[in-house]
């Protein structure tokens, strides 16, 4: 069976932030970002959100497959259930936040890739990337990208998964 690959997308802050607030769109974004992100929406089978970046979100999506995942307490059985199940929505996923679902994915293992926009701004304060607790480790760089004059930069990471834990491969978890 062909494995799923699932590949983060995000973009930042020189201080590492996603957004001002937590219900606000990302609006800081540089148009070339904005471009790289609906290229890597095509070229997903399905998308993977957080319930409100999706709610944030519906305008840029369009008619693409998506799975949201949600924290209320009926539901962190069901959100278990859909990731043991991927497989039967494709095997190209993009995980576009926020960042308690990058959190979530992370601390799991189960990000393969991870594309990230660094904008040439500080914030100063808004909603982090990750939380405190979630940590990163094994990182392969790929690939860094000016995609503008101002600054603005690309970022390609490969996860080198020390395990097979947290590894998703179709029809298998």
């Amino acid at each position: 069976m062909d494995k799923i690959i699932i590949s983060m997308m995000a973009a930042i802050s020189l201080d590492g932030l996603i957004s001002i607030g937590e219900s606000s769109p990302v609006t800081f974004t540089s148009l070339e970002d904005k471009a790289l992100l609906r290229e890597k929406i095509q070229e997903a089978d399905c998308l993977l959100l957080g319930r409100k970046t999706y709610e944030l979100s519906r305008s840029i999506l369009g008619k693409r497959s998506c799975i949201v995942f949600s924290r209320s307490a009926s539901y962190s059985d069901l959100n278990d259930s859909v990731i043991n199940n991927l497989h039967n929505y494709g095997q190209k996923f993009l995980l576009l936040g926020g960042s308690q679902i990058y959190h979530w994915f992370l601390n799991r293992g189960l990000v393969d890739e991870l594309y990230l926009t660094v904008e040439p701004l500080v914030l100063a304060q808004g909603v982090p990337l990750l939380s405190d607790s979630c940590r990163i480790n094994n990182l392969q760089l790929i690939s860094v990208k000016a995609i503008n004059d101002q600054g603005t930069l690309f970022l390609h990471y490969l996860a080198c998964k020390q395990s097979l834990q947290g590894r998703l491969t179709a029809g298998s978890v």
